[in-house]
C-alpha cells in the first residue's frame, strides 16, 4: 500500500480494498455479467458496498468524503465501526478462499485506521 498523504487519499485507499476483496472473491464490477459459473457466498448488502467503493462513494460508512468528516477519535471509530460488518465477512470470505489475503485486508485496514487516528488532532477545529 503506498504511503497515505491526505484523508482523502486514505478514503480512496480503504474503497480500494473493499474493492481489490470483492475482486479477489470473483464479485463482478457495477453493470458487467456475473461470471457462470461462480458461486457468490457473499450477501447482497456486501456486494452493495463494493459497488459503491467503485465509485468512491461509500454510503456504507456515512457517504462520500465521510473521512474529511472525521474530526475526532470517536469520529474515526464511528467510521470503522459502521465498516465492520462488511469488513467481517469479506474477511471471513477471505479466510476461506484465499487465506493469504485475508490478513492483508485486515493489516491493510488497521494500518489506515491508525493513520486516521495518528493524524486526526491536526483536523480537530
Amino acid at each position: 500500500m503506498k504511503k497515505i498523504k491526505d484523508r482523502y487519499q486514505a478514503e480512496t485507499a480503504f474503497c480500494d480494498l473493499f474493492v481489490s476483496a470483492g475482486r479477489r472473491l470473483g464479485v463482478p464490477a457495477f453493470g458487467e455479467p456475473e461470471c457462470e459459473g461462480s458461486e457468490q457466498e457473499l450477501s447482497a448488502t456486501t456486494i452493495a458496498v463494493i459497488h459503491e467503493c467503485e465509485f468512491y462513494d461509500p454510503h456504507f460508512i456515512g457517504g462520500p468524503c465521510k473521512f474529511n468528516f472525521a474530526k475526532s477519535h470517536e469520529d474515526v471509530e464511528r467510521i470503522f465501526l459502521r465498516a465492520e460488518p462488511t469488513a467481517a465477512e469479506l474477511s471471513l470470505a477471505l479466510e476461506k478462499k484465499h487465506p493469504e489475503h485475508a490478513q492483508k485486508f485486515r493489516t491493510r485496514l488497521d494500518s489506515l485506521k491508525s493513520w486516521l487516528h495518528d493524524n486526526v488532532d491536526k483536523w480537530a477545529a
